[in-house]
């Protein structure tokens, strides 16, 4: 009996720290997630279904080009947080950009009021760390 409880505890302490180590460290966002996200832009903004599309498309990029410059960062084993602040920053830029082309004048400021609100709450959970 004790050795079956002694397998079982191990078993549950594997699959804990499995489960622990699947985080979003990897960074992107999960595809549930972004479905989401998209289905809240949507409502928000009032997007049409051409401009559903391409808001997906700008987002999809923006995602691949910051996983892909964090994964440069982690190869390079790059330590330089103000050269990586920088170049995130680019990307973030491009992504706002590209955004604005596809939305009306109304919809870009509720979009960056919808961001800025976001910034702050993802700033203050942080702080709370």
């Amino acid at each position: 009996m004790k050795r079956l409880f002694g397998m079982l505890a191990v078993a549950l302490l594997c699959a804990t720290t499995a489960f622990a180590q699947t985080g979003r460290r990897g960074g992107g966002m999960p595809a549930g997630q972004r479905t989401q996200q998209l289905a809240k832009f949507k409502k928000d903004l009032k997007l049409s279904d051409e401009q559903t599309t391409k808001f997906d498309a700008a987002y999809t990029q923006y995602y691949t080009d910051m996983k892909a410059e964090r994964q440069a960062m982690r190869s390079a084993k790059s330590t330089d947080r103000s050269a990586m602040r920088s170049k995130m920053q680019a990307i973030r830029s491009k992504r706002d950009a590209s955004i604005k082309q596809i939305l009306s004048a109304d919809q870009y400021k509720t979009y960056e009021s919808e961001m800025k609100t976001s910034h702050r709450s993802t700033s203050h959970r942080q702080a709370k760390k």
